[in-house]
């Protein structure tokens, strides 16, 4: 039996449905269980991360426009003494302000409640006569803290129940309230700096104002942490706001319960700040230097499987191979791998096993990419030789190694470094208990 043109197209494209149907199921399986063995072919993995990058991007585009609208952004940082952000959690992290350098200067996320941090404090520049082009966007983040909306600004004429801790007794802490007494009337603040009583002077909170000056309280972050902790888990908002390129052993912390780090040194010697006429021009420099946009850059490049690269520029001193000279590989493909290791580097840091909980879906996928690279790797290669994809495939399968879960495929292939593990025998399971350091 012959079938007409338009027949076979029809069975085609619904073999096709099919197919991917099934895809999507195995990756879906995949990620809820953290199984390699589930994964299908590379190009529906990878097709899956690339949009939920994608779906990440329209819902940070929509409240950056909410946020700045269509004026100028301007955040002049005349002084050296404030902080940068590194993105350590790309899903739940994402950049609010960003230097021209390329720096991020304020973020904002969701960690049960909502958070905005800045690097430095945006009332003191205000209370000041500095940055007043800033004060508008800020209040259309205060309001997104409260409502997860920032379109109108309602909530500084309503009353609100605000907490201050480790502020300061000086600049910062009065222009804070300086600045909300002018602007928020309606806000009863109070503040809550003892450890002792936090818990409780927490409990009836609206939103916590925090910074990092806890000098006073040395020893006791865990007991205010978990009041934090709860106050979020509650689904209710913080700010935090950092006034020095140095930090705390309380913010250092603080930040990692928000899934970002602040740098050694902070914006001293960077000293960056924000000057852009449109909010299209900063988003285009987020779409070159956040982490996000850097994952994407080397997805794009496994897909389209075009990566090349004039390896005549590496250098060799002794038994160190040096390749950060090679053009445009630190861009296309170092920055998205590495990203990629500092998520994973996070999770295995506080034992974290991502798998076993729901969220962290693209971080989930870059973890399974990497098996399925690593499960067909063939050695030897070498640069230069070995295709320049399948080459850095396999060099991002050692950026995405992650063992804080329950399923760890064994490397078929370990080139020169061991025999194949399968051939190892006998093998036998054993179980060990004893208490780490």
């Amino acid at each position: 039996m012959l079938l007409s043109k338009t027949r076979f197209q029809q069975l085609y494209l619904a073999a096709m449905l099919s197919f991917s149907a099934f895809a999507q199921a195995d990756i879906k399986n995949a990620i809820s269980t953290g199984n390699p063995s589930l994964l299908p072919q590379e190009s529906n993995i990878i097709s899956t991360a690339l949009k939920q990058i994608d779906d990440y991007k329209q819902g940070q585009s929509k409240l950056l426009t909410d946020i700045y609208g269509t004026g100028a952004i301007t955040y002049k940082i005349t002084a050296n003494n404030t902080q940068l952000f590194d993105i350590k959690e790309p899903e739940s992290v994402f950049p609010l302000l960003i230097g021209n350098k390329g720096n991020v200067l304020a973020v904002y996320g969701t960690v049960g409640g909502r958070f905005a941090a800045y690097g430095s404090a945006p009332t003191k520049f205000f209370e000041h006569g500095e940055n007043l082009n800033y004060e508008e966007p800020f209040k259309h983040v205060l309001e997104w803290l409260f409502t997860n909306s920032a379109v109108d600004i309602k909530s500084l004429k309503l009353q609100k129940n605000v907490a201050l801790t480790y502020t300061g007794t000086e600049d910062n802490h009065d222009s804070i309230v300086s600045w909300l007494g002018k602007n928020a009337p309606s806000w009863k603040l109070q503040i809550c700096d003892d450890p002792k009583t936090i818990s409780s002077c927490y409990k009836k909170q609206d939103l916590l104002i925090l910074s990092w000056e806890n000098l006073d309280h040395l020893g006791e972050d865990a007991v205010v942490l978990e009041a934090i902790k709860a106050h979020l888990k509650a689904k209710k908002p913080v700010l935090y706001l950092h006034t020095s390129w140095r930090t705390s052993s309380f913010s250092d912390k603080l930040s990692d319960v928000l899934g970002f780090k602040l740098p050694y040194s902070g914006n001293y010697w960077a000293i960056d700040s924000a000057d852009y006429s449109s909010l299209k021009q900063m988003n285009e420099q987020i779409a070159i230097t956040s982490p996000m946009a850097k994952i994407e850059r080397m997805l794009q490049h496994f897909k389209n499987k075009d990566y090349h690269f004039d390896w005549s520029n590496c250098t060799t001193f002794l038994y160190h191979t040096d390749c950060r000279g090679v053009p445009n590989l630190n861009s296309e493909f170092y920055d998205g791998a590495t990203s990629v290791k500092t998520m994973v580097n996070g999770w295995e840091h506080q034992n974290l096993d991502i798998f076993s909980a729901s969220g962290r879906q693209l971080g989930k996928l870059m973890v399974l990419l990497g098996d399925k690279y690593r499960s067909s790797i063939t050695y030897p290669m070498q640069k230069g030789v070995t295709d320049d994809t399948t080459f850095l495939k396999s060099l991002y399968a050692d950026h995405a190694v992650y063992t804080t879960r329950k399923f760890n495929p064994s490397q078929p292939d370990l080139g020169s470094f061991s025999s194949s593990l399968s051939k190892l025998l006998p093998v036998k399971n054993a179980t060990f208990s004893f208490d780490t350091k």
